[in-house]
């Protein structure tokens, strides 16, 4: 139906003589783009070391810039990613990563909160839904611009977050890929359909893209800035190192839970 293919990619790679072996990628997927998350991933999962996969090399359109291969408990294998930012080219990879075997995906990252009280500074916000134009799920479905959250994944991050006694909350994200086109009006808007931040359009495409191809898809933020007060170093210091952390460690149970 479609004129590329992650199929494609197979079959070029096998012609430069790469095993499909060598294309597949394990079962576990978690996609940060923050490095205190990559390291505390680094304590909390077996010989998590560096890894080159090598279907990256025959994309036609995206690649990671750090890829990482291990085991949770010796147990299950995983693989982290710091993918590349952006909607468009983090459902390509996705698209990428499913067709060679991931069969559950995570996204670890932050976003932009609307304020104190809808979403505080450390605390870590569990989309339950999206809502906003973006570029890319219109593309898989999502006509409306408003997507449900994935239930699978969903689920066992909850589970995971009130069994470690986080501070948490669920709500919706805004997508917004402009982010100095942000108004006031926007803002509000986001905040009475009940959205605690926003972000670029990844959450939405993640969970449509999940509704196509029935993968458990989940995501978790935090804050690192705060549209009430604008651009503002603050945010990035150790309570927010300390929160990426947190993030880390409530996705290695949460995928504890769906091996379960």
């Amino acid at each position: 139906m479609f004129v590329l293919n992650p199929a494609d990619i197979e079959k070029i790679a096998k012609s430069k003589g790469v095993t499909l072996s060598e294309l597949e990628v394990p079962s576990l997927i978690i996609l940060t783009f923050n490095k205190a998350v990559v390291e505390e991933l680094e304590n909390l999962c077996h010989d998590l070391k560096d890894w080159s996969w090598k279907g990256e090399k025959f994309s036609p359109y995206s690649s990671s810039r750090l890829s990482l291969k291990g085991s949770i408990d010796g147990l299950y294998d995983i693989a982290v990613f710091i993918p590349p930012m952006g909607a468009s080219p983090l459902i390509a990879f996705s698209e990428e990563l499913s067709y060679f075997g991931a069969k559950a995906i995570f996204l670890i990252c932050s976003s932009w909160g609307l304020g104190e009280k809808y979403l505080s500074k450390g605390q870590i916000h569990l989309p339950n839904f999206a809502i906003g134009i973006d570029g890319t799920s219109i593309h898989y479905g999502n006509q409306k611009y408003n997507v449900l959250n994935e239930p699978i994944a969903y689920n066992a991050l909850a589970t995971s977050l009130k069994e470690l006694k986080v501070n948490w909350k669920k709500g919706g994200v805004g997508a917004c890929e402009a982010i100095y086109r942000i108004t006031q009006e926007k803002i509000d808007e986001f905040r009475q359909q009940g959205c605690l931040s926003i972000e670029n359009g990844e959450v939405a495409s993640l969970f449509t893209f999940a509704n196509v191809h029935k993968i458990p898809i989940g995501v978790l933020l935090q804050p690192y800035i705060d549209l009430e007060e604008g651009w503002n170093l603050s945010y990035l210091d150790e309570e927010y190192i300390k929160t990426c952390k947190i993030q880390a460690q409530v996705a290695i149970e949460a995928l504890k839970i769906l091996q379960q």
